[in-house]
């Protein structure tokens, strides 16, 4: 690696350092400053989309991602995530056309498989999908996003014992994911004898970390009540989920709309495509 490329590859790691602070507007300064003093750093580009993408503007993201591209054609990362920007857009025609030569490929990693999964799950291709998140649960076995993952496609094709297994590994491996514990209760009526309500209360009244974690907690608990004819009990539980619910609807716009402005000021795709015919970027 160059001198020039470490400085900019150790410029890349203060955008994800940013964004992974939750300093969106930050990242997004810092990453023009990237792309405007190593425009031919292909990664900084794809940092650039991803940027794009979080803020919801799609067009940007894949006009970042395919300047990437052209600069350091098939990345398989890369590729995927173009995918799911064409994905985003509902046009699968074109993420056909870019997972098609990836589907027969040895993915290297949980990611790759997962992302592949859920882009042909989202094109109505259960069977193919499973077997890519199997190979994510094959790849890394300790990641329990994997395993709900798994879990969804499985109840999706009425394989409700192994999703049961697959969401009880997901909450082994990660007792917070609150998801887990909803779609477990989603798989089937539950009886008396077969039944997680005791685990759920236990959790509730032990106090959750989250409070849309709380939300999903008492949901679970809600519908496993329900399925065993306590629907007092149930009730109060839905009661609660909804009201913890109520108290945290909150979504800052204006910090959206700032990194919208921001993503859009940067990278116009007018420019994008200007610097792309000067050589520049």
């Amino acid at each position: 690696m160059t001198g020039i490329e470490q400085e900019a590859s150790r410029l890349e790691a203060v955008v994800w350092r940013l964004l992974e602070q939750g300093k969106m507007p930050e990242a997004v300064r810092a990453c023009t400053a990237l792309n405007q003093q190593y425009p031919q750093y292909a990664a900084g580009w794809n940092s650039a989309s991803h940027l794009a993408y979080k803020a919801r503007n799609l067009r940007m993201a894949i006009a970042a991602i395919d300047r990437a591209l052209e600069l350091r054609p098939g990345i398989v990362d890369w590729v995927l995530h173009k995918a799911r920007c064409h994905g985003q857009q509902g046009e699968f025609g074109r993420v056909s056309e870019l997972i098609e030569p990836l589907r027969e490929q040895p993915l290297k990693s949980g990611w790759q498989c997962a992302t592949l999964g859920l882009l042909l799950s989202r094109m109505e291709q259960q069977e193919a999908a499973l077997q890519q998140y199997l190979r994510a649960v094959e790849l890394e076995p300790e990641e329990g996003q994997h395993y709900y993952n798994l879990a969804s496609v499985q109840r999706f094709l009425g394989r409700f014992d192994e999703a049961e297994a697959a969401l009880s590994r997901a909450i082994a491996l990660d007792p917070r994911d609150y998801d887990a514990y909803k779609l477990r209760s989603d798989l089937r009526t539950w009886s008396a004898q077969r039944n997680h309500v005791e685990q759920l209360r236990a959790l509730i009244e032990a106090g959750v970390d989250s409070p849309r974690g709380e939300v999903q907690l008492c949901y679970a608990l809600a519908k496993e009540l329900e399925d065993i004819a306590q629907h007092d009990d149930s009730f109060r539980a839905l009661k609660r989920g909804a009201d913890q619910r109520r108290r945290h609807m909150r979504y800052d716009v204006g910090g959206d709309i700032e990194t919208m402005a921001e993503i859009a000021r940067v990278y116009s795709a007018d420019r994008l495509l200007s610097d792309q015919r000067q050589g520049c970027t």
